[in-house]
C-alpha cells in the first residue's frame, strides 16, 4: 500500500500582495548584497596591489568617503543613485564599469 504523499507537503498559501512585498524585501536585499560585495572588492584589489598597497588607515578613510556619498541626502529634489556614479566614471575617466564581467548564480 502506497501513502498518499500529497497529504504531507506543506501547502503555503499567500496573497499576491504578500508575495509582492516578500519578492521587493529579497530583490531588496540583494541589490544590497550586490553593492557591498563590489565595495569589498575594490577595498580588497587596492589592499593587495604590490605597487602602491593602501594602509589599513587609508582602506578605513576610504570606505568611510563611501559611506558619505551613499548616505548623501537628494539635492534639489533630485537622488543620487549608483548608476549615477557609473555614468559619472564613464564620461569623466573612461571607466566603463558596465563592461566587467560580472558572475550572478541564480540558483
Amino acid at each position: 500500500m502506497k501513502a498518499n504523499k500529497e497529504r504531507y507537503k506543506p501547502k503555503i498559501q499567500i496573497t499576491t500582495a504578500q508575495y509582492e512585498a516578500i519578492k521587493r524585501e529579497v530583490e531588496i536585499e540583494c541589490l544590497v548584497d550586490g553593492c557591498k560585495q563590489g565595495i569589498a572588492s575594490v577595498l580588497y584589489v587596492l589592499a593587495t596591489r604590490d605597487k602602491d598597497q593602501f594602509s589599513a588607515e587609508q582602506l578605513k578613510t576610504l570606505l568611510a568617503d563611501i559611506n558619505t556619498l551613499y548616505t548623501m541626502p537628494g539635492i534639489m529634489g533630485k537622488s543620487f543613485y549608483g548608476v549615477d556614479i557609473i555614468d559619472h566614471l564613464k564620461k569623466h575617466y573612461d571607466l566603463n564599469v558596465d563592461a566587467l564581467p560580472v558572475k550572478a548564480d541564480v540558483e
